[in-house]
């Protein structure tokens, strides 16, 4: 043991050394620093004469590339890590690496130095001392697929690994890890492979589905303890099966991996086969599944693309792609169906590959023609894909083969479905999100521990679940929930954007609970060309029954109130700009449009239906209409033919500074006409002073309110004070609290007893002791203020008494409290 230890402290010599800027190559350790990014910004000459690699070889090159995709693979930390890296030459060393910091590649972390430790490599050929390199999935479907024929793919899960780690040792890990797949290789035989294929997890691959193993042997055996240089110790096994054609290696591979994390969840020892025609799926017909292979293969999944809007402005921020399938043999077919399908027989990551590709291409597009602007793509991706050992790296090349930003990109994962494996999920996200990936979370509300999600999860937006979007409306229980999810999620930082609406009244609510984002049918529906064209934003009526409207409303106190003077001067000075017969001034509530002031008529009111203003009212925007005989709106409406013969109407809203719609300035008359635009201009002025008057009246109101509540924590605070000074009197104490200052704040009788304290004003504390004993006590209190102190201290103009006097300080304030006792006279 006490030949490991200095290898550590040579590594950590070589980090503070390199760290200090010091020449890399005078460190005799072999050095590789990295950038956020993991590419290789120095490589010192150690590392050369280990690996091959010349420095202008390596340098500028991703570390992976240089070192192996071991060298970053999910189970790389800080500290010490036993790993496998690359030679120059195609073989490869056995080293353990020690990294700097706690390897998070942010805008904080910055860069990250590795130190290599060759003494790692084993050195009598031993294989029990040697970890199992992890395989990569395409090297092991490359040796399934050699086999040929039928074969039996089985998933081995190993549990205690990481416990013997810490409670042994690492290299004790190792033996069992070496142990495990030696055990496997004997039930291969010459014609079958075992490989590591993730951290715990082997596969045993076997020529024919049916065959000779026994696998509740297997299971003991590979449970059997494992004699280690430290003693005997044991693990945990589960296996997951799959069986079929070696042809499609990487769907035999997930779908045996998928079973042993089935197992793994019911047991040790449990075994789960997987059977691709006993899945419990709900597809139509059991031929998709292989049409849906060569739809995959053949790259004739389509992908469409639906934006998420800016509900204020209509500006696109983002596409969401989505996949869509036309089959020869099917028709269009639900997505639903076709992914289930993907997911099930292992073609999720081909299928996923295929859309992020074709939409990563519209973007390349977009952006070199300028159209892009910062906005971004959506991806969807399904717990099978982000739980993926090589997600990570699948997004990046993605990215890298079209020159284009992870900023470009945005990752979408269902809240239903997460996650089967959190920890390997979370990293994942996690490793996405600081690359510049925006991490979303897809159906929030619609799953199970949606509060642990938004803590736990490395996600910067939610998409609110579109049921509780439909229910907005008819439900206080779906309206409710979505302003909780608002108002939790811009608390911690995150955007929302609401899925599925289809009603410019859900458009409304949505903006009113603070929603900004949205997406949905009304908007516009998935397509596959003119992606960015301008969005047409939907007219939202005016919502006569809002509550808060109407609360607004009710709040300015001028329905059925007397007539006001400064109405009545804009209503004639409308009348009189745009020569019209008839101006009126009305407040709309839910059943009546109310006239607060008229010129040319005697109308006080009118029904809602009956209303000249009703246009503006359910537009919220300036409206004329030169002719209401020509209008449709107007048939049927009496003051159009029949008690003001109203032909044509001009109408500007009210608007208050809070949003709402309260009321409109209109002006009419009995002949069809269309005014200047000078004239509308002038009402819209005019209107926009009436607006004036509400807020005005509104914020009267608000004001009186807030009287009555200022009076009420008036009284209560009163109450309070009265209630502290007859419980502080019953103290056999003296109790005084001093400012700053040392002035008096808050004194029991007892205190002013026994300091001699005047009556009235707010007295000093210094003013009632002997100028000799002041410096004493201003000691004593700068004590106090900071922790706690005591001492005697003479009080009285001539220093007659002496008290006791304890200090400490008030918690949140600059105060000191003081306990007075034990009265001695001199």
């Amino acid at each position: 043991m006490g030949m490991r230890r200095a290898p550590n402290e040579a590594a950590g010599g070589a980090v503070a050394a390199a760290r200090a800027s010091i020449d890399l190559d005078l460190v005799p350790v072999p050095l590789v620093e990295l950038d956020i990014n993991g590419i290789v910004t120095a490589w010192n000459s150690a590392a050369s004469s280990l690996l091959g690699w010349r420095p202008d070889q390596a340098i500028g090159r991703r570390s992976v590339d240089i070192l192996g995709r071991e060298m970053l693979g999910p189970n790389v930390a800080a500290g010490r890590q036993r790993t496998r890296l690359n030679h120059i030459d195609g073989t490869h060393r056995h080293a353990d690496l020690v990294m700097t910091g706690d390897h998070r590649w942010d805008a904080t972390a910055g860069r990250s130095i590795v130190a290599i430790l060759q003494d790692a490599a084993p050195g009598n050929g031993n294989a029990k001392s040697v970890c199992p390199t992890v395989e990569p999935w395409a090297a092991v479907a490359q040796q399934i697929q050699s086999i040929g024929g039928d074969v039996l793919c089985v998933g081995v899960g190993i549990v205690g690994v990481e416990a013997i780690n810490k409670g042994y040792s690492r290299s004790t890990g190792d033996e069992v890890l070496a142990e495990i797949l030696r055990r496997l290789l004997t039930f291969a035989g010459k014609d079958g492979h075992a490989s590591r294929i993730g951290g715990n997890q082997f596969v045993l691959t076997v020529p024919g589905v049916e065959t000779s193993l026994d696998l509740a042997h297997v299971v003991r055996q590979l449970a059997a303890p494992v004699t280690c240089t430290l003693g005997s110790v044991r693990v945990g096994i589960a296996c997951g099966i799959a069986s079929g054609a070696s042809r499609s290696a990487l769907v035999l591979l997930d779908r045996a991996s998928h079973a042993t994390e089935q197992a793994l969840a019911s047991g040790l020892g449990s075994v789960k086969v997987s059977n691709g025609d006993n899945r419990g799926s709900s597809l139509a017909n059991p031929r998709l599944d292989s049409c849906l292979i060569d739809a995959v293969a053949q790259s004739s999944i389509a992908a469409v693309y639906q934006p998420v809007i800016d509900m204020a402005t209509g500006d696109i921020i983002q596409l969401e792609a989505l996949a869509r399938w036309q089959s020869a043999e099917f028709g269009d077919v639900d997505p639903a169906v076709f992914i289930e399908a993907a997911e099930q027989t292992g073609l999720i990551h081909d299928l996923g590959d295929n859309v992020l590709g074709r939409a990563l291409d519209v973007v390349r597009e977009e952006h070199l023609s300028g159209r892009w602007l910062g906005r971004r793509m959506s991806i969807n991706l399904s717990a099978r894909q982000i739980e993926h050992p090589d997600v990570v790296e699948r997004i990046t090349t993605a990215l890298a083969l079209r020159q284009l930003s992870p900023t470009v990109l945005q990752i979408e994962v269902t809240e239903g479905c997460l996650l089967s494996n959190v920890r390997m999920a979370t990293a994942h996200m996690a490793a996405l999100k600081r690359m510049g990936v925006v991490i979303a979370i897809d159906d929030f509300g619609s799953g199970a521990a949606n509060l642990s999600h938004l803590r736990d999860l490395p996600a910067t937006l939610v998409k609110i679940d579109r049921r509780f979007v439909n229910g907005i409306l008819t439900s206080s229980t779906d309206r409710e929930i979505v302003r909780s999810i608002v108002f939790l999620a811009g608390h911690l930082g995150m955007t929302v954007v609401a899925v599925g609406v289809e009603t410019p009244a859900q458009h409304h609510e949505l903006r009113r609970l603070g929603c900004r984002f949205a997406q949905g049918f009304l908007y516009a529906r998935p397509r596959e060309s003119n992606l960015l064209r301008v969005v047409d934003m939907p007219v939202v009526p005016t919502p006569f029954g809002d509550a808060t409207r109407l609360e607004r409303l009710h709040a300015t106190r001028l329905l059925d109130s007397p007539a006001d003077e400064r109405f009545d001067a804009i209503a004639r000075e409308a009348a009189e700009v745009c020569g019209s017969a008839v101006a009126l001034i009305s407040l709309i509530d839910g059943e009546r449009q109310w006239f607060k002031s008229t010129v040319g008529t005697s109308q006080i009111e009118v029904p809602l239906a009956q209303s000249p203003c009703l246009q503006t009212i359910r537009s919220a925007r300036f409206t004329e209409i030169p002719d209401t005989a020509a209008d449709p709106d107007y048939a049927g409406c009496r003051n159009a033919d029949g008690t003001l013969s109203i032909r044509s109407v001009a109408s500007a809203p009210l608007r208050t500074k809070d949003g709402y719609v309260l009321g409109t300035l209109c002006v009419a008359d009995p002949l069809p006409r269309e005014l200047t635009p000078g004239q509308r201009q002038h009402l819209a002025r005019l209107a926009a002073n009436a607006s004036l008057l509400l807020d005005l009246a509104i914020a009267e109101h608000d004001l009186a309110a807030l009287r009555v509540e200022l009076d009420h924590a008036r009284d209560t605070s009163a109450n309070l004070e009265r209630r502290t000074a007859s419980l502080l009197d019953r103290a056999i104490d003296g109790l005084v609290v001093l400012d700053s200052e040392g002035r008096i704040t808050l004194a029991n009788s007892q205190a002013m007893t026994l300091l001699g304290a005047p009556t009235g004003g707010t007295p000093s504390l210094f003013d009632m002791v002997d100028q000799i004993h002041r410096p004493q006590l201003a000691s004593l209190l700068d004590e106090g203020s900071r922790s706690s102190s005591r001492g005697d201290i003479r009080v009285g103009s001539g220093g007659e008494r002496q008290v006791n006097i304890s200090a400490q300080p008030c918690t949140g304030t600059t105060d000191v409290m003081l306990t007075v006792r034990q009265v001695q006279h001199v």
